[in-house]
């Protein structure tokens, strides 16, 4: 009789064990593949629907930085203290004299500015009455204008070398411009110059929006 109940207590004890082994490995194999699916288990009793959830997901895979683009395209309107900022910043810059750096553009002009290139064409077309090309063009041939009028040394420079003292890599580009700007060639400017007598029906400016700053 107490073999027969030894027995039975061990196979009850087996059965015991294998249900227990049973139970933790469909335990453990639902956690694994919850892990790895967690939308699968997702209910409808969570506070956040899983479409949401995606939504965020999706969005934190994006870069803070082209979410800052989305979100500045959307902002169509210039603050009075933005604007009076950048026109401050580029009155400073005219004096500065970087305007003759040849690899000048309008994105590094407005990153040197601190602001973006939508803004700082605005405040160039609004107040400045020209383009970035213009702008630039006009700054750079007055900056070449004041050192002929104010430094005789510079009126026996050869064309090339008051081009590249502009910020230009091509004299026939900077002849052009010039021309455009101050009404004649730099060669005969320099010539009236010499001799004292600047024609006085010279224009202000004309000059080609279409032609680039650099090259």
């Amino acid at each position: 009789m107490h073999t027969t109940l030894f027995f039975t207590c061990l196979i009850l004890a087996i059965l015991v064990g294998i249900l227990t082994g049973i139970i933790a490995t469909y335990y453990y194999l639902v956690k694994k593949k919850k892990d790895q699916n967690p939308l699968i288990f997702t209910t409808f009793n969570d506070e956040t629907p899983p479409n949401v959830k995606l939504e965020e997901k999706t969005s934190a895979n994006i870069s803070p930085e082209i979410l800052s683009e989305e979100r500045n395209e959307d902002q169509e309107l210039m603050t009075v203290e933005t604007r009076v900022k950048i026109i401050q910043k580029l009155e400073k810059f005219e004096k500065s004299g970087l305007f003759t750096n040849r690899n000048l553009s309008l994105p590094y002009l407005a990153a040197y500015l601190e602001t973006n290139t939508k803004y700082l064409s605005k405040i160039i077309k609004n107040y400045k009455h020209s383009d970035f090309n213009a702008y630039i063009n006009k700054l750079r041939i007055d900056y070449i204008l004041k050192q002929l009028n104010e430094n005789k040394e510079y009126r026996h420079y050869k064309i090339s070398s008051l081009a590249e003292e502009a910020g230009y890599s091509s004299h026939s580009k900077f002849a052009t411009i010039f021309k455009q700007v101050v009404g004649i060639p730099p060669s005969l400017y320099i010539q009236h110059l010499e001799i004292g007598k600047i024609p006085r029906d010279i224009p202000n400016m004309n000059i080609d929006n279409n032609i680039a700053v650099s090259s």
